[in-house]
């Protein structure tokens, strides 16, 4: 009977802890930026990730609905590393320019749209603009791979 209890209890404790909406984990992520759109229909997020011991720390940013949690289903518009001086700002209502110094940049999309916004018609125009002179990738404390 003791057993089944512990059981049961054990269960429940983990149903519970996987119920966290598929929030993004914050625990190894920080919310560096949040800034509306001058519509205010969407947010741009700027986030740091903590990369741990053999992982460079780096950044992801967002484009969500205005006041929407990022969840495990939301795709990053930019994927980076060994960034320096990386901001967002919004030119327009549907033009946002990612501005940096320095950064090894995994993944990045020029465009953003959403089904639950104006059904796919809403589409932000995103440019990604290098800021330092030479152009090149100097990252200030880049290790060995």
């Amino acid at each position: 009977m003791m057993t089944i209890r512990l059981i049961a209890m054990f269960l429940v404790l983990l149903l519970l802890g996987s119920c966290n909406n598929n929030v993004l984990d914050l625990d190894h992520s920080k919310i560096l930026k949040r800034i509306s759109s001058p519509d205010k229909k969407i947010d741009a997020v700027l986030i740091a990730t903590t990369g741990g011991a053999t992982v460079a720390d780096g950044n992801k940013v967002y484009i969500l609905l205005s006041g929407k949690k990022i969840t495990e289903h939301d795709h990053p518009i930019l994927v980076a590393d060994y960034t320096r001086n990386l901001d967002i700002i919004w030119m327009a209502n549907k033009r946002l320019n990612i501005k940096y110094d320095d950064a090894r940049i995994f993944q990045f999309t020029n465009f953003w749209e959403s089904e639950e916004l104006d059904n796919w018609n809403y589409i932000v125009e995103i440019d990604l603009e290098n800021n330092s002179m030479s152009k090149e990738f100097k990252p200030a404390e880049k290790r060995p791979l």
